[in-house]
C-alpha cells in the first residue's frame, strides 16, 4: 500500500480529526506496509510534526498488530517517567484488508483519557465516511459494468456494440478502447466479405470458362463431320449427295440435341433407366463417325454382335437422361 496521494489524503483526515484534541497524536497502520499516515496537529514544537516518535515506534507497532490480531480495540499504559504515555489501537472496517487505527497522548496522573477517547471517536467516524464514500463508488462501477455487459449480451456475433460513455473517466477509457476495437471488427468483416464476393465471382467466372470449352469442344466435333460431308456431296454422284446429305441432317439433328441439353443445365433433371441394343447402338454409332474415320484413313467395324438383328442377345441396361 504505497499510493501517495492515498497517503496524503490519510494524514489530511487524521490531522482535522485530531484539531481539536489538545496534545494527541495517532495515524493509520496496517499490519503488511506499516505507518499509512500520521499527524499531531497540535503539536508545539517547531513546524509540524510529521513523524512518528522513534522513542515510541515499537510500542505503537505492538499495539497495532494486537489489535489487528485480536480484532478489537486494544488499551496500552505505560509511565517511563513523570508521565503516563496512553496508548489506543483498534481495526478498521473497510475495502484495505488488516487496516488499524492508533493514538496517542502523554499525561500526568491528574490528566484522564477523555481526550485520546474523544480524538479516536473523530477519527472512527471519519473513517466511516471514507467506507461509505469508497462503497458508493464501487457500486457505481458495478451497475456500469453490469450495463457494458448486457450490451454485450444483448448484440449478436456479427458486430460489437457501441457502448455509451458513463462519465467515470478511468471507466470510459476502457469503453472508448472497446469502441474502438468494435469500428476496426466491422471494418475487417467489410473487407472480409468484399474479398469473398470477388473470390465467387472468380469462381463462377472460372466455371462458366470450363463449361464454355467443354461446350465448343462438343459441338465442334458435329460440325467437322457436315462439313466434311458436305465436302463429300460436292464431290460425289447423286447417290453419294443423297447419302452425304442423310448424315448431314443426322449431324444438324446432333447439334440441336446438344444445344437442347445446353439449355437443360438450368433445369433439374432426374435420370431415368432405359434399355438398349447393344448391336443396333454400336453400329449406329460406327455409321456415325464412319466419314470421320475415312478422312483420316480409319475403318470402323462392329464385330461379335449381329448389328442387324432386332433384339440381339446381348441387349443391356444403361443410364441416360432425357
Amino acid at each position: 500500500m504505497a499510493d501517495p496521494k492515498l497517503r496524503n489524503d490519510l494524514a489530511a483526515a487524521i490531522g482535522l480529526a485530531l484539531t481539536r484534541s489538545d496534545g494527541v497524536e495517532g495515524g493509520i497502520w496496517q499490519a503488511d506496509a506499516g505507518p499509512l499516515a500520521y499527524a499531531f496537529p497540535t503539536y508545539e514544537g517547531t513546524g509540524p510534526k510529521t513523524d512518528i516518535p522513534a522513542a515510541e515506534h515499537d510500542q505503537i507497532q505492538a499495539i497495532n498488530r494486537q489489535a489487528a490480531r485480536d480484532e478489537q480495540a486494544v488499551d496500552r499504559r505505560t509511565a517511563p517517567g513523570s508521565q503516563s504515555l496512553l496508548l489506543h489501537a483498534c481495526p478498521l472496517n473497510g475495502p484495505i484488508a488488516r487496516l488499524t487505527a492508533w493514538t496517542m497522548t502523554r499525561v500526568r496522573a491528574v490528566h484522564g483519557l477523555q481526550p485520546l477517547q474523544l480524538g479516536l471517536s473523530v477519527l472512527l467516524a471519519l473513517m466511516a465516511v471514507m467506507s461509505v464514500w469508497l462503497g458508493r463508488t464501487l457500486m457505481v462501477w458495478d451497475r456500469h459494468l453490469r450495463g457494458i455487459k448486457g450490451a454485450l449480451r444483448r448484440t449478436g456475433p456479427e458486430r460489437m456494440p457501441v457502448v455509451p460513455h458513463t462519465g467515470e473517466r478511468e471507466l470510459d477509457q476502457i469503453i472508448e478502447a472497446l469502441n474502438e476495437a468494435g469500428r476496426r471488427l466491422a471494418e475487417s468483416r467489410r473487407e472480409a466479405d468484399e474479398m469473398a464476393g470477388r473470390a465467387a465471382r472468380a469462381e463462377r467466372l472460372a466455371g462458366l470458362g470450363r463449361v464454355a470449352a467443354g461446350v465448343a469442344h462438343e459441338i465442334r466435333n458435329p460440325i467437322a463431320a457436315a462439313r466434311l460431308q458436305g465436302e463429300n456431296a460436292l464431290a460425289g454422284d447423286d447417290e453419294r449427295r443423297r447419302e452425304a446429305i442423310g448424315d448431314m441432317l443426322e449431324q444438324i439433328d446432333r447439334l440441336d440435341g446438344l444445344a437442347g441439353k445446353l439449355l437443360a443445365m438450368t433445369q433439374r433433371v432426374e435420370p431415368k433407366q432405359v434399355e438398349v441394343e447393344v448391336g443396333a447402338f454400336l453400329a449406329g454409332q460406327a455409321a456415325r463417325h464412319r466419314n470421320t474415320a475415312a478422312a483420316k484413313g480409319l475403318t470402323l467395324e462392329v464385330r461379335g454382335l449381329d448389328a442387324a438383328r432386332s433384339t440381339p442377345p446381348w441387349s443391356v441396361a444403361s443410364w441416360t437422361t432425357c
